[in-house]
């Protein structure tokens, strides 16, 4: 009996001590909880404040909630010249965007989970900087050839940029292997002829396109013009190198062949 009421004793201490640790554990949870409430109030920050990045780059904003009580809700908001406006599915800690308005503001207000009322905070405002690019979609082949004396073909650049805005062009000789470049006087179009004037020989051009009050540029690739010498009787023109004329000699001689048997 007396075995039987010692054991009943130390259950029911094993019991009564389990019940302490429970509450000591409530306790303490309740009392971080205020402390924190109290000593480390809710604040939220947004990286990067102030991104600064070209037209359709993708921009990811990250929200960093402090303080409060976990876990937090989040809502952005985009400014639109008047007010502040919530962005719908906007409820992530962290929000993504093309960059395709320049100055555009954002924001984040989050809610944390206090009891009994929540708190709310408003992060910093980070306004997006986009600066507009060229995009050069169609140009010249690299390797363009023409025929000394028979030159009768312009080379075109189409280009835009984005956002929108008006272009300027302007057109360079390249010599000595892309060293030296000169700009050509006039040559301000998106288009420019090749002069009619050349000799046979190799000539590089090069276009500059760029968006007009900024300095902003692109460029095309280097265009390399050859120019043959027109040779009788062919109707076309022709390098100047022995493997061409393997080519072309035969038909020559032949033709020669076919009109003197004809006489």
């Amino acid at each position: 009996m007396p075995n039987f009421q010692t054991r009943i004793c130390k259950i029911n201490r094993s019991r009564a001590l389990r019940a302490v640790f429970i509450l000591c554990f409530a306790v303490v949870v309740a009392a971080a909880g205020c402390l924190n409430a109290e000593g480390a109030p809710l604040t939220i920050t947004v990286n990067p404040p102030n991104p600064e990045v070209n037209y359709g780059t993708l921009v990811k904003f990250q929200a960093y909630a402090d303080g409060g009580t976990s876990p937090y809700f989040y809502q952005w908001e985009r400014f639109d010249g008047s007010k502040w406006k919530e962005i719908d599915d906007a409820y992530e800690s962290y929000y993504q965007i093309f960059a395709r308005s320049n100055g555009e503001q954002f924001q984040v207000v989050v809610t944390d989970s206090s009891l009994p009322e929540p708190a709310t905070a408003t992060s910093n405002i980070a306004k997006l900087t986009v600066y507009p690019v060229i995009e050069i979609f169609d140009q010249p082949e690299s390797r363009i050839t023409v025929t000394e004396g028979n030159i009768n073909r312009a080379m075109t650049v189409h280009a835009r940029a984005n956002p929108p805005a008006p272009l300027d062009y302007q057109w360079y000789g390249i010599y000595l292997f892309g060293l030296i470049e000169s700009p050509i006087p006039g040559a301000r179009r998106s288009s420019f002829g090749i002069p009619t004037n050349l000799k046979e020989g190799t000539y590089y051009y090069q276009c500059e396109v760029g968006i007009r009050g900024t300095n902003i540029t692109k460029r095309t690739h280097i265009i390399e013009v050859n120019v043959v010498p027109f040779v009788p009787g062919c109707g076309t023109g022709i390098a100047s190198s022995p493997a061409l004329w393997l080519i072309v000699l035969p038909g020559l001689i032949k033709k020669s062949l076919y009109r003197a048997k004809k006489q």
